[in-house]
């Protein structure tokens, strides 16, 4: 009997000796885990770009509302300057000047004629 027991266990442990290389302890994957793990790896890849597409676009909105701001400013300079111009020739002053360089004079009192 101990040469049946030195055999199967460790004569002082007990403990039984497997030497063998194990077999079957192998995991495989069932085609229900392949495909949840694809799910949530899409779902991870898709929330990823998302967020990257996000901030992105916002970076892209900044830059377009600081250009068209700097536009704004400049056409608030042009057209501060075009009133400036039209307030200058519409001046009396420059009428009068305007009109005697082309050879104009003033009109005598029988030209004018007074509408009703």
């Amino acid at each position: 009997m101990p040469s049946e027991i030195q055999g199967k266990r460790n004569a002082r442990t007990g403990i039984k000796l497997d030497n063998c290389r194990a077999r079957g302890n192998r995991f495989y994957f069932t085609s229900r885990q392949i495909i949840l793990t694809a799910v949530m790896l899409f779902i991870f890849m898709g929330s990823g770009i998302g967020y990257v597409w996000s901030n992105y676009q916002g970076t892209q909105i900044g830059f377009d509302l600081s250009r068209l701001q700097s536009d704004e400013l400049k056409l608030k300079e042009v057209n501060r300057k075009l009133k400036v111009e039209l307030a200058t020739l519409r001046s009396p002053e420059y009428l009068e000047k305007t009109a005697r360089a082309l050879g104009l004079k003033e009109a005598s009192p029988d030209q004018i004629k007074v509408l009703p």
